[in-house]
């Protein structure tokens, strides 16, 4: 056998060992507690997602505002990497509108108020190598006095259909600010891209609920009737057709819109609702 043949294969098996090493050191990588614990915060505003993701440092009995936090210093605004927040539509924050993405979440504390920035960089380590072109949007808020939070915390609170208050809580300190959400524009657009049976009855639906869109809603019903005429659909048309004042041929539709829940397996979930409607509208 050729000198240089066992030479190429003791190569060989020496790189194919090293690597198999390498791959089980990574494999054995220990994931060791933190100071500060990761954590992850995310509220439905309307439909619109909003998450924060952050780690929560404690007080520790120690002087956290104008001491552990410098006043007029930029923060990463919890500890370890950076601070994000992420939208998935656009939204508007304190009047300020702010297209969808992750974004990092920094803070410049001061006494009297405090500057909430956006910036386009997340993936920075807290704060470092921050540069002010960054920037998307800076904020001024006011910080509120709590009662004592020991864990660094951000919240929801003040929830509606189209806004939602950020309340960061540390200490003795609240910050809030709020974002707000078009909520009807924005089911609306997405409805109308929806295909299907379903997608054309959630959107008409909606618009039946809202008292929106009745003539566009009108159409949307009639495209889901069209892959597929049952209950559900039949019983949303109904309601349209009365609300637009057309009631006698909402009373005809309703009546068929009962007539398929009966023959139904299992009662809709509204079926005593529609007869009790359409007793109403005979009345």
């Amino acid at each position: 056998m050729p000198k240089n043949f066992l030479n190429v294969s003791f190569f060989t098996v020496a790189i194919l060992c090293l690597s198999l090493l390498q791959k089980e050191f990574i494999q054995a990588q220990l994931k060791i507690p933190r100071t500060s614990q990761g954590a992850s915060v995310t509220q439905m505003v309307g439909i619109t997602e909003v998450t924060i993701k952050y780690h929560r440092p404690g007080v520790k009995g120690r002087i956290i505002w104008g001491g552990l936090v410098p006043y007029d210093s930029l923060w990463r605004t919890g500890a370890n990497e950076a601070t994000t927040i992420s939208f998935t539509d656009t939204v508007s924050i304190e009047g300020n509108i702010v297209p969808p993405g992750t974004y990092g979440l920094a803070t410049i504390p001061g006494r009297e108020t405090w500057i909430v920035i956006f910036h386009n960089k997340p993936e920075l380590g807290g704060v470092f190598n921050y540069k002010r072109e960054y920037d998307v949007l800076r904020i001024l808020v006011s910080p509120q006095p709590a009662e004592h939070q020991e864990w660094m915390r951000f919240s929801f609170e003040d929830l509606a259909e189209n806004s939602a208050q950020v309340v960061l809580h540390w200490g003795k300190l609240k910050v809030p600010f709020t974002i707000s959400v078009p909520t009807t524009e924005l089911t609306l657009l997405k409805g109308r891209k929806a295909l299907g049976y379903n997608g054309p009855l959630q959107f008409a639906n909606y618009c039946l609920q809202k008292g929106v869109n009745l003539d566009e809603a009108m159409k949307y019903i009639d495209i889901s009737m069209m892959y597929e005429e049952n209950y559900w659909n039949t019983r949303v048309k109904a309601q349209l057709l009365e609300k637009m004042g057309k009631k006698k041929d909402g009373i005809k539709l309703l009546e068929k819109a009962i007539a398929m829940g009966k023959k139904m397996e299992n009662p809709p979930f509204d079926f005593q609702q529609m007869r009790d409607k359409l007793a109403e509208w005979k009345e």
